[in-house]
């Protein structure tokens, strides 16, 4: 027999189960060895760390750090949805703490009565960021002493040498909010009890001879040496670090700059990113890495890059994987949705549009378009998602609709117009989407299904029949009208049974765009059509209508208004005088209803346009991509204009400085905006 011994069923499983959870951590967790190529002498570093053990404990920093970013997927949509409304905060603080690898970035504030108890965060700030001296608000800085008012006069943040010579005195900030005045390097530094190290210099009949007597103490010049040795990066105990820490963050920056923008070039176009495989020197890698080639032949930086790091494996970060990519157009695609609802948000009122259709693998994708006026004073339809639907019943397309909305926290109330197409379950009049949105929201209009109301108006009926019953046909043995029907040519055939029943059809759908309009008109045409129409009866009657939003002073507001703009000939270029002679405060109103009229859809040509690209994105070689997949690059695709203007490749991280590469999952959600 033989001497070797074969490990059992479970022993193999256990060890291919340990190996599978290894290479997992390696994804996930720096090696030593990579610690060691981020600082280059290991001895040295641990050297460093024994002086200064109590400030900077890198290991554990840079661990700490990879198991806050890449614990969960969630925290990649918690940081995105928040993204808008704190990103000018974190650029300023990103810039701010650029030569420190703290894992804390604050800003803090320059008036030194606000800032919180001193400790080293607060310091590493403003050795990095000097505060201001604040010397424009001593025009306010009056004290009452006895019957005169003194204030603190800019001569003294200045100070006269013995030979004549006038200097700055950089160390001295004012504090509008207490009113003093403070020694900033000896409030961070020292422990003297002294006003200007505490509370603040508030003795201006004595400011002049206090300021001397601080600036020539032991306890001052010892603070400002303090201070001068820490913003000198090169003094410092841990400068190794500090600048191998900038020179890695420096090197995936660049690299992100070069993928994100490669990434956004594709997916504005609608293409595919890979092919058959993700190695680079393949004819069939695909978009991505085949347009990084094409650049690093003219990008020494990025030739060296993939030269180095390129075709490496799992466990290797080198952002050209197809995970970066999903990442990335995760959110790029979640940074554009956002910039449009807030956009909508600011405008208030909203049009819909909502279109089907199935796409290449037959699931029908319900389109979402919302029209509103926008920023720049210009009514806009933008494209929101594409929602996967199982069901074609107005019920199902309701729910939809009010949970997609919900989701996007923009309140249906406010919708002031719907468009669909000519489908029952659509636009029917007593039980299609469009009637279940609007009996619970009476004035979101939809512009196609009116026409019955015009058309009882016009004839003056006062009821009509719901349904009809059908009648059996009666059938005569007549061979005279057989003969005719045998006789008749196929032309005329032709005319009877295909062509008069189209255009029966076409007239009749015409007719009821026509009469649709017909009634916007007669509701809206003194908006537009001054001249043919009754001011007084036409804005009674549309107040009555929105007399949630418009006040009852319309009347008498909008007669002035129109006398004040008589050249102003649509409803447009009204709305653009009102904001460019900043008016809307004067004419709130009349604001109001341009508003609304201007966010009032026409026609669903922009759902019927974003299938076009739906076709486009999920071709018959792309028939697997996902849902989710498909509406974030049809986002980016369709509205390439913010996607091009939102998304700067100036900078993508602030916790990138953290950890290097490991913090990767981070970096997609920082990029600034800048329109």
């Amino acid at each position: 027999m033989s001497g070797r011994k074969y490990l059992s069923g479970a022993a193999k499983r256990k060890r291919k189960a340990e190996k599978h959870l290894e290479r997992k951590n390696k994804k996930q967790t720096f090696t030593d060895t990579t610690l060691d190529n981020f600082f280059q002498v290991r001895a040295e570093r641990e050297e460093i760390a024994s002086f200064n053990s109590a400030n900077l404990d890198i290991d554990q920093d840079v661990e700490e750090t990879m198991n806050e970013i890449l614990n969960d997927m969630s925290i990649l949509q918690k940081e995105t949805e928040c993204l808008e409304p704190n990103i000018h905060a974190d650029t300023k603080a990103s810039a701010s703490s650029e030569g420190t690898i703290s894992t804390n970035i604050t800003e803090y504030d320059s008036d030194p009565a606000l800032w919180p108890s001193v400790n080293h965060t607060l310091r590493e700030y403003f050795a990095k960021n000097k505060p201001q001296q604040n010397m424009e608000y001593l025009k306010d800085s009056g004290r009452m002493y006895g019957e005169k008012i003194r204030t603190c006069t800019p001569n003294n943040f200045f100070r006269k040498k013995q030979n004549g010579e006038v200097i700055e005195r950089q160390w001295l900030i004012y504090s509008k909010s207490a009113n003093a005045l403070f020694c900033y390097p000896c409030k961070l530094f020292s422990e003297s009890s002294d006003a200007l190290c505490t509370s603040g210099l508030i003795d201006w009949q004595n400011v002049s001879k206090r300021l001397p007597s601080h600036e020539t103490s032991r306890m001052h010049r010892e603070s400002i040496n303090q201070l001068s040795l820490l913003m000198n990066t090169s003094g410092r105990l841990d400068s190794l670090i500090v600048k191998e820490t900038e020179s890695e963050r420096d090197y995936w920056r660049n690299v992100l700059q070069r993928v994100v923008e490669v990434v956004k070039f594709i997916a504005k176009r609608g293409l595919s990113f890979f092919g058959d495989n993700e190695t680079l020197g393949s004819n069939q890698n695909g978009n991505f890495l085949g347009m990084l080639e094409l650049l690093s032949q003219f990008d020494p930086f990025l030739a060296e890059h993939l030269k180095s790091r390129g075709n490496k494996g799992q466990g290797k970060v080198n952002y050209l994987s197809s995970t970066t990519v999903n990442n990335i157009l995760q959110a790029m695609s979640r940074q554009v949705q956002t910039k449009i609802v807030t956009e909508v948000k600011e405008a208030k009122y909203f049009g819909i549009i909502v279109d089907s259709t199935p796409d290449l693998t037959h699931i029908d994708q319900l389109c979402v378009v919302l029209r509103y006026v926008d920023a720049t004073n210009e009514p806009v339809e933008r494209f929101i998602t594409y929602v996967p639907i199982h069901s074609h019943t107005a019920s199902h397309l309701y729910d939809t609709i009010v949970a997609l909305l919900s989701h996007l926290q923009l309140d249906l109330k406010y919708c002031r117009a719907q468009s669909y197409d000519n489908a029952s379950n659509m636009s029917g009049k007593y039980a299609g989407l469009q009637a279940r949105i609007k009996s619970v929201y009476p004035l979101a209009e939809d512009s196609f299904t009116m026409l019955e109301e015009k058309a009882v108006e016009i004839s003056g009926c006062k009821s009509y029949a719901l349904s009809r019953k059908k009648k059996i046909r009666k059938f005569h043995d007549d061979s005279l009208s057989v003969d005719v029907t045998e006789e008749m040519s196929e032309r005329d055939k032709f005319i009877i049974q295909t062509h008069n029943v189209i255009c029966d059809d076409l007239i009749a759908n015409l007719k009821k765009r026509k009469d649709a309009y017909s009634f916007l008109h007669d509701r809206l045409k003194f908006l537009f059509d001054c001249q043919q129409t009754s001011l007084s009866e036409c804005t009674k009657k549309f107040q009555e209508t929105y007399n949630e939003d418009i006040g009852e002073e319309f009347t008498e507001e909008y007669d002035q208004f129109h006398e004040f703009v008589p050249d102003a000939k649509n409803a447009i270029e009204k709305f653009r005088r009102i904001k460019s002679l900043q008016i809307e405060d004067t004419y709130p109103n009349v604001e109001v209803a341009l508003r609304m009229f201007l966010s009032t859809t026409i026609s669903n040509c922009s759902g019927e346009r974003s299938f076009s690209a739906m076709k486009r994105i999920k071709t018959r070689l792309r028939s697997t991509m996902s849902n989710e997949r498909l509406a974030e690059l049809a986002l980016l695709t369709i509205e390439n204009d913010i996607t091009d203007k939102l998304l700067r490749c100036c900078a993508y991280c602030t916790k990138f400085s953290k950890s290097g590469p490991a913090s990767h999952h981070s970096i997609f959600l920082k990029s600034y905006i800048n329109v």
